[in-house]
C-alpha cells in the first residue's frame, strides 16, 4: 500500500424522492461513478470543510449547468478506504469527503446528457449488484449506503 493518502470529494447527489443517487460516466474508467474532484483543501476542521463546500458546490454547478444557488449541499463524511487501484495494481489510502446533495429542478430521467457528459440515476441496490461498480467501487457504495444516506 502507498502511504500518501489520495484526497478527493465524493458527490453524493440524490433525486427528489432520495431514492435514487446520480452518476456520472467516467471515459478513463468507462463506468458510472459518483461525481468526484480532488480535494483542493486537505486541512481538517470547520473552516475547511466550509472552504471545501464551496468549492463542491461551484464544481456542481458547472459540472450540471445549474445556478450555484440551485444546489443544496452539506458535508456528510469524512473517511479515509484503503482500496485497490486497478490503473497501478497496488492498495492505496484514499481520503474522501463525501457531500449529500441535492439539486433543484434537477432532470431525473433515468439517463440523460448535458454538454455531452452522460448522467445516469441508481437505486444503491443496483449500484451494489452492478458488477463494474462491485469491481471498482464496492467500498465506496457500501460507505454510501452505510453512512452518508
Amino acid at each position: 500500500m502507498t502511504d500518501q493518502a489520495h484526497p478527493f470529494d465524493l458527490m453524493i447527489i440524490q433525486n427528489s424522492d432520495k431514492s435514487r443517487v446520480l452518476t456520472i460516466f467516467d471515459n478513463r474508467w468507462g463506468m458510472f461513478l459518483f461525481p468526484y474532484r480532488k480535494m483542493t483543501v486537505i486541512d481538517q476542521g470547520p473552516e475547511a470543510d466550509l472552504k471545501e463546500l464551496s468549492y463542491v458546490t461551484g464544481c456542481l454547478a458547472e459540472l450540471l449547468h445549474t445556478p450555484a444557488d440551485s444546489i443544496h449541499a452539506e458535508m456528510s463524511l469524512r473517511a479515509f478506504t484503503e482500496k485497490y487501484s486497478v490503473s497501478d495494481k497496488v492498495s492505496k489510502l484514499y481520503d474522501h469527503r463525501f457531500f449529500k446533495v441535492s439539486v433543484d429542478n434537477l432532470n431525473e430521467e433515468e439517463q440523460f446528457e448535458l454538454a455531452g457528459t452522460k448522467f445516469k440515476w441508481w437505486r444503491i441496490s443496483d449500484l451494489e449488484i452492478d458488477p463494474d461498480t462491485k469491481a471498482h467501487n464496492s467500498e465506496i457504495v457500501a460507505t454510501v449506503k452505510n453512512e452518508v444516506l
